[in-house]
């Protein structure tokens, strides 16, 4: 068969200004913030922490006539970036009703897992540490 030639433009949304601007920020989260247990030995990372409560389609709140409540269920999450100053990867880690009750956040269930992964992947495609 034919291969298609796939035509890649591209074109900034952020100014450099705004883009360093969040790279910083969310660096800091990784740093002293929510996402500490992101962090990778020997690179700069940044990302942001999240939990929401699931919604059921099925349940019934009290006093609703019908049916689709928020339930007790949380979906935490991680999305991350790395190396900070030069990403080279982005990934998001998402645990579907964490288990224990007091690892139901974003940053004590997601972020570990972000940073096994973002050292593995870092490591695999070369990317030499950028932190001493």
């Amino acid at each position: 068969g034919e291969t298609a030639a796939f035509n890649q433009q591209s074109h900034r949304v952020l100014s450099e200004e705004t883009a360093r601007l969040m790279r910083d920020l969310l660096t800091g989260v990784v740093e002293g913030g929510t996402g500490q247990l992101a962090q990778v030995v020997g690179y700069a990372v940044g990302g942001k922490t999240g939990t929401t409560e699931k919604f059921e389609p099925d349940l019934m709140c009290p006093g609703a006539e019908t049916p689709g409540c928020y339930g007790e269920d949380v979906v935490a999450s991680f999305i991350g970036l790395g190396p900070s100053d030069h990403p080279r990867l982005a990934i998001g880690v998402f645990v579907d009703a964490p288990s224990v009750p007091q690892k139901r956040t974003g940053g004590v269930a997601a972020a570990p897992a972000f940073s096994r992964v973002m050292r593995f992947a870092l490591h695999q495609m070369g990317v030499p540490p950028d932190v001493r």
